[in-house]
């Protein structure tokens, strides 16, 4: 998909800008990211044993194959490197849905509200396919 993602930006991306987006092929949770503060963060995290990008051993769910191993290594971390990059008054939105038989989007709200003000969720509806996706929105505290 990174090729797929730097022909996305060269493409709606004026060439002056460019050079402005980075693009970094290794899981979030280990990133090298650069000490720089965002006003949004949005991700759309794996949905621990729906979705499979591949069987990479990088992948989270070739890493953490068990739901708590899943959850405490990749998806909560994740999430708490998200808020230390976000600016004073930054968003955090997570397009997220349960696993087939791993439950965790409870306890991923209750966890992140101890550390980030949590500002509700919104959803998006496809008409043709009868499918609701659920986005949750924090804010830094």
């Amino acid at each position: 998909m990174h090729p797929n993602y730097q022909k996305i930006i060269k493409t709606l991306v004026p060439p002056i800008d460019q050079h402005k987006y980075i693009l970094i092929k290794d899981g979030f949770e280990t990133a090298k990211l650069p000490n720089e503060k965002f006003d949004l963060v949005f991700s759309s995290p794996p949905f621990f044993d729906v979705e499979f990008y591949s069987s990479e051993k990088t992948d989270s769910i070739t890493q953490y194959n068990q739901g708590d191993q899943w959850y405490n290594n990749f998806l909560l971390p994740s999430i708490k490197k998200a808020n230390e990059y976000l600016s004073t008054d930054g968003h955090l939105v997570l397009y997220i849905g349960e696993g087939k038989t791993y439950k965790y989007l409870d306890k991923m709200v209750n966890d992140v509200n101890k550390f980030m003000k949590y500002n509700g969720k919104f959803f998006y509806y496809y008409d043709d396919k009868y499918f609701i996706k659920r986005f949750f929105v924090w804010s830094k505290k």
